[in-house]
């Protein structure tokens, strides 16, 4: 699953491996524990305020199993207290004793240090090579490399096998190309592409892609925009069904 959450708000979870005690509450907003109750993370575990003692009582973690191993974003973690505790992206993940039905989250907003668990939807499925994938940037997907890092179409390119692309020489210091190998073959709607300089670049629809050397971060997306001609290259649930 893909984590979106900023310092202090609420953690919005995306498609991936999960536990098998995790799932998506009634009417697809919250994500949920056993028996349906919702699952809490808590703002104090990030400042050294963490939930111990009488605060386990109310806020019981979300239990995992000896034996259990991580699973996509999830790690269990044992706890001084003896019991194993599931975290997501290192955030521990909590119950709240205060919530009688399923799939209601009363304890959402208590102390306006405890978060509900949100569920964001599927992440959007389209044939990638190894070296690429579909990145989430604030509430939108993307294509990115296979490390996180955004990619980008140049405007001025084209990427007919054998013609020159408009980014030459200093034009690639700043702009890297998506490479691929020299045995690679199409993918879903991907093709590698031949450079005359004799790089071999993959496209997405026919647009040559690129990452930028200003990113440093995973999910970084500088050179959106830049020049009015590099853009990002975003990605639906209808690039989904378009690609099968």
């Amino acid at each position: 699953m893909i984590l979106a959450a900023a310092a202090g708000g609420s953690v919005t979870v995306y498609d991936d491996p999960h536990p098998e005690t995790v799932a998506v509450g009634p009417g697809g907003k919250l994500l949920t524990g056993p028996n349906g109750s919702a699952l809490y993370t808590y703002d104090g575990d990030a400042t050294g305020n963490y939930c111990r003692g009488d605060c386990l009582v109310a806020w019981p973690p979300l239990p995992a199993k000896p034996g259990d191993k991580p699973i996509g974003d999830w790690k269990p973690q044992p706890r001084a207290e003896g019991m194993i505790h599931w975290l997501y992206q290192g955030k521990p993940v909590y119950l709240y004793a205060g919530d009688r039905k399923p799939g209601i989250a009363s304890g959402n907003g208590a102390g306006g240090t405890w978060h509900a668990m949100l569920y964001g939807g599927a992440i959007p499925k389209i044939a990638t090579p190894p070296v690429a994938r579909v990145w989430r940037i604030d509430t939108e997907f993307f294509l990115a490399d296979s490390q996180g890092f955004t990619l980008y179409t140049f405007a001025r390119d084209g990427a007919r096998s054998g013609s020159m692309p408009a980014c030459q020489a200093e034009c690639l210091e700043a702009w890297p190309p998506l490479l691929a190998p020299a045995l690679a073959g199409p993918v879903g709607e991907w093709t590698p592409v031949d450079r005359p300089d004799g790089l071999r670049q993959w496209a997405w629809r026919g647009q040559l892609l690129y990452t930028y050397n200003e990113d440093l971060t995973p999910g970084d997306h500088f050179g959106a925009n830049a020049g009015g001609v590099w853009k990002t290259v975003k990605v639906t649930r209808r690039d989904e069904k378009a690609g099968q």
